[in-house]
């Protein structure tokens, strides 16, 4: 069960309905049962647009300039899943820990995105086009 609250004066405090929630659920337990409450930061997720730019820009490019620099695995000419291997090695650690795509949250996601880059930049002297904005154009 899921009770959301928020952090006040450093105490986990709850909304009056969800605090009530909280204790109905509690009291169905036996007294003495043992249990165990996890507490997880809430974050927002990574947003469609972060995942359609690392994928129709970051990616291609990167690995075009891969193959055309003659990076090899084994004599084959590298794939875009192994450059995705390599972006995400080398761009996507978050407290000396490689994180995926799926649980990356919005900043880590911008944050991985922004490594992308600049490692191209710097590693294989390679741009990667801006994002491009449409919200206020009529297309």
């Amino acid at each position: 069960m899921r009770f959301h609250g928020q952090i006040e004066k450093g105490r986990l405090v709850f909304p009056e309905y969800s605090f009530r929630m909280r204790l109905a659920y509690l009291a169905k337990f036996k007294e003495g049962t043992k249990v165990t409450e996890t507490i997880n930061k809430e974050y927002l997720p990574k947003s469609l647009e972060q995942l359609a730019y690392y994928f129709v820009a970051v990616l291609p490019t990167v690995h075009k300039q891969l193959v055309a620099d003659g990076h090899e695995v084994y004599g084959v000419p590298i794939s875009e899943d192994m450059t995705d291997k390599i972006l995400k090695e080398k761009c996507a650690r978050f407290d000396g820990k490689v994180v995926n795509k799926a649980d990356m949250s919005l900043e880590q996601a911008s944050t991985f995105i922004t490594n992308c880059i600049n490692w191209a930049n710097e590693m294989l002297n390679c741009r990667i086009p801006p994002p491009m904005r449409f919200e206020n154009e009529k297309l």
